[in-house]
């Protein structure tokens, strides 16, 4: 008996230590786990058509919205997760996109050099950092920019000593190519290039942010200016390559050529080039394709058999995505843009005076093209207001001198901090109003400057008040009383005025100096019924790349009937304050802007903004993390083990806007045998 005891002993002795061992070393692997999950906010997923290993963003919250801190940027309803299929000309409103939502969509976003391809003036160059990227397109509101490409490994706009890296093409030589590395195979393509293609714009659609393709680059070919010499580094010159291959027919030195039909097997290999891209994002849906940027003047016919190839070709395939041409430099003719099959365009012209959008063509009104390093606030209120979508070529990064950023650019500058939260100004009241039904009526109002769904019912008008003062507005269509609403451009403070009648011309003057937006609209006519309300805290933390300044503390009361109210404080860098109101519920179906629910408490981690404040949200679960572990005896002759199972439940951290990420529950069985002295 004694022996058998000390059997038994031995063995407590071991399934304690070693039970116990094994749970606790599991219940700290998925502690710490769960804690750095939440914290790095950073999931991954496998791509099956690429075969990558690719990050995945939550989505903001459980509507698919933001919340971003920058006064009149926290009322939009935030960028959507693409889940409609591709974008297309909106059937009744060309001025737009839309999909299968049929809502209208604008676009507007900051685009920069480095955002696919790494380059700078180091080989190899410094990797761009392209989450920062994207979360500073969040903060400031955008849903658009283009993916720049060079289509040579060498050769910037100040010299040679610039770089561009991954290529499309592997270079195993043999031979050495004019920039001292191995010769490309043009039958070869570098997959790795693709992979973080398709990763880029995979990444963009979780934040509800639309990719342009920018399949080939008319300043990669020929110089375009002083010390400008992009040949010597390009694939198709005859020196950098084992196929044999010469863009340069003409023999000048430079391959103007290659976006011309003048050689075959130029042009073959590019159709091969974008046959691979088509391939490889053909299933996503927030792509759209750009020919060229700014190839020369006698590139036209070269840029019209691409996008009829692109067309033919993604006939073939699942989907289609729209095609873009923008403007020849130099020498380019707008006229050849509306010629065009393109869906898209981008003009050059003076950017003090936009051009009317007459709904031929969806205008996304670039200031590369019409100006190059310039533009300002003003211009995006003209533009948008005309029907056009605005985008700025964001010189971003300073570093980027080699690429077009001007030396001892300062990204924080009040004039490009304005214009890129003006943009996402544009964008919120793109999403509140029915833009479908909204179009350019200048003769509307006195200033020319007017969007306008001049009906009996359901009207709205948006303005800009360049100059500020008093404006005309006729208002003869619309019937019954209508809000009125200002927007402060300089500082993104909202001010309700005072409801006015329709069914004539009115007269608006600003509650504030200087220049104003102007947004008149029907009071909506549908209800909400709210859900019990309750309130959570959190404080997001995080150091964005390059922070725009905004000043701000809004109150917002939206209509329908479901009310929240909250205080949120946020402090930006640099940072300020505006103050305002504003009453309005969109007459779209659009899911009100907020929507109080349910309760959540945790912590949120942002890469955008540090806020603290009373936030309401409707999370899917409530967060919870509990375990037992629960010993049973037994007795001394009945060695038979009763095991206890405890669920393990719970969610990591809140994600970045309030959305709970994904749930877990774990069931943990612990066995724990107990067995009596005496035994």
């Amino acid at each position: 008996m004694r022996s058998l005891r000390g059997v038994f002993r031995l063995l407590e002795d071991f399934l304690r230590s070693s039970l116990l061992y094994g749970v606790s070393i599991f219940l700290l692997f998925t502690t710490v786990y769960s804690l750095v999950s939440s914290n790095s906010n950073q999931w991954t997923f496998f791509d099956s058509p690429s075969g990558q290993i690719v990050p995945l963003r939550p989505i903001a919250n459980h509507q698919g919205k933001n919340t971003h801190p920058n006064s009149l940027l926290s009322q939009q309803t935030g960028n959507q997760v693409m889940t409609n299929g591709p974008l297309f000309v909106h059937p009744t409103n060309p001025r737009y996109f839309s999909d299968g939502s049929g809502q209208a969509i604008a676009l507007t976003g900051s685009h920069t050099w480095c955002n696919f391809m790494d380059c700078g003036s180091s080989d190899p160059p410094s990797v761009f950092d392209y989450e920062g990227y994207l979360d500073f397109l969040e903060v400031n509101g955008h849903n658009f920019f283009r993916l720049w490409r060079a289509e040579n490994a060498r050769g910037g706009e100040t010299g040679d000593n610039f770089w561009f890296d991954p290529m499309p093409y592997q270079r195993p030589g043999p031979g050495t190519a004019l920039d001292g590395k191995p010769k490309f195979d043009l039958d070869l393509f570098n997959q790795a290039y693709f992979d973080r293609m398709r990763s880029h714009i995979i990444e963009a659609g979780q934040r509800g942010i639309y990719v342009s393709i920018m399949l080939f680059d008319g300043w990669s070919i020929e110089s375009k200016m002083p010390n400008h010499d992009p040949w010597r580094g390009h694939p198709f010159n005859g020196s950098n390559n084992i196929n044999g291959v010469n863009g340069d027919i003409n023999g000048n030195g430079q391959g103007e050529d290659t976006h011309t039909l003048a050689n075959p097997a130029v042009t073959a290999l590019q159709e091969a080039y974008v046959r691979k891209v088509i391939d490889t994002v053909n299933d996503l849906d927030n792509v759209l394709y750009e020919i060229s940027n700014e190839s020369h003047g006698n590139a036209t016919e070269w840029q019209y058999h691409m996008i009829d190839f692109i067309r033919q070709y993604e006939a073939t395939k699942p989907k289609q995505h729209p095609i873009g041409m923008t403007v020849e430099y130099p020498g380019g003719n707008n006229d050849e843009l509306f010629a065009s099959a393109a869906d898209w365009i981008s003009l050059n012209g003076d950017i003090n005076n936009p051009p009317v959008a007459d709904g031929s063509k969806v205008i996304l009104a670039d200031t590369d093209h019409l100006c190059g390093i310039c533009g300002n606030y003003q211009w995006v209120w003209k533009s948008f207001t005309r029907g056009e979508n605005p985008l700025f070529m964001d010189p971003y990064d300073p570093s980027f001198t080699g690429r077009g950023a001007p030396p001892g650019y300062d990204p924080n500058n009040p004039n490009d901090v304005s214009l890129r939260l003006n943009m996402g100004y544009t964008h919120s009241y793109a999403e509140r109003m029915n833009l479908a039904e909204m179009i350019p009526r200048g003769d509307l109002c006195s200033t020319q400057y007017c969007l306008a769904n001049a009906v009996s019912s359901g009207a709205e008008y948006l303005v800009y008040l360049p100059q500020g003062g008093t404006i005309q507005v006729n208002l003869s269509a619309a019937s019954g009383e209508l809000l009125v609403e200002w927007l402060n451009p300089a500082t993104g403070a909202v001010q309700a005025g005072p409801p006015v009648m329709g069914g004539a011309a009115r007269s608006f003057t600003p509650p504030f100096s200087g220049d104003a937006v102007l947004y008149v609209y029907a009071p909506p006519t549908s209800t909400a019924t709210p859900s019990p309300t309750s309130t959570s805290s959190a404080t997001p933390t995080n150091t964005p790349t390059h922070t725009p300044t905004a000043t701000g503390t809004l109150t917002h009361t939206p209509t329908p009937t479901a009310t929240a109210t909250g205080t949120l404080t946020h402090t930006p860098t640099p940072t300020a304050t505006a103050t305002g109101t504003l009453t309005h519920t969109p007459t779209s179906t659009r899911t009100p802007i907020i929507t109080p629910s349910a309760t959540v408490t945790g912590t949120l981690i942002t890469p955008t903004s540090t806020a603290t404040g009373t936030l309401t949200s409707t999370p899917s679960q409530t967060p919870v993390l509990t375990a037992t572990v629960t010993a049973t005896p037994v007795v001394c002759n009945t060695p038979t083990p009763t095991p206890s199972v405890t669920p393990v439940g719970g969610t990591p951290t809140s994600t970045p806007t309030g959305e709970p990420a994904p749930g877990y529950f774990l069931f943990l069985p612990v066995v724990i045998y107990d067995l009596p002295p005496d035994c």
